[in-house]
């Protein structure tokens, strides 16, 4: 009777570990990012995770000037590193989302803040995907200044303020600018010269899009006109 009792303990302990790692996906070099990058090994979605509503035509974007890295660091209040979590409801200009800051590089931000994306499930920017559960991103970020919205803890973001992020096999950590706006304004700022264009490195390029495949497979299908170093772009920052 014993033996059956401790055998019966022994395979629930087993079942809840298997069911603890069901859905634990990892990248496979755990052992190689920086420990302050290491949330990028979990590439996992939960079961219950709210996506945001598949977008039913585009729009292209108008920007009457695109701003470099360094622009961007500068003229926004607040710069950070964020993992998107749940779809929370959408209006006529805008989807928000849930995030956590997992590193705040400037300004003072709570833990856990809205995403304003431009862009809903009528019509989303052109070659810049709706944000989905688990995606990793640069971001430079101003309160949402929507009337009705203030206090709120919203911060708008689009192709011109946010970088996506992935880590490559070897432990790097790169900045994917998948429309390249952002990338196209670095190349011509003189005081981002440290900063290098991998864009060129195909091999580079396809890995980094499978990373961020794995939490939106249309990721596969979009551009990648400007990678770098998150830690040449970090250099930039503090000159």
């Amino acid at each position: 009777m014993k033996t059956k009792v401790v055998l019966s303990l022994l395979l629930i302990v087993l079942l809840a570990a298997f069911c603890g790692c069901a859905n634990k996906k990892a990248t496979g070099n755990e052992s190689k990012l920086p420990e302050e990058f290491a949330f990028l090994n979990d590439t996992s979605i939960p079961g219950d995770a709210v996506l945001p509503p598949a977008a039913a035509g585009s729009f292209e974007a108008q920007y009457a000037r695109l701003f470099s890295v360094k622009e961007n660091y500068q003229m926004h209040d607040n710069a950070a590193i964020v993992t998107v979590g749940d779809w929370l409801y959408e209006d006529e200009s805008a989807s928000y989302y849930q995030a956590k800051v997992e590193r705040t590089l400037k300004g003072e931000l709570p833990e856990s803040i809205v995403l304003a994306q431009i862009g809903n499930s009528q019509s989303a920017e052109l070659d810049f995907p709706l944000l989905s559960c688990g995606e990793k991103l640069l971001v430079f970020l101003n309160e949402w200044g929507k009337p009705g919205h203030e206090g709120k803890n919203e911060y708008e973001v689009d192709s011109l303020t946010a970088m996506f992020i992935a880590p490559d096999s070897d432990g790097s950590v790169w900045l994917v600018d998948v429309k390249g706006l952002i990338g196209t304004a670095t190349e011509g700022d003189p005081e981002c010269s440290g900063i290098e264009n991998s864009a060129g490195n195909a091999a580079l390029v396809k890995e980094l899009k499978g990373y961020l495949a794995s939490f939106d497979p249309a990721f596969e299908g979009f551009g990648a006109d400007f990678v770098c170093r998150f830690s040449e772009a970090e250099a930039v920052f503090a000159d």
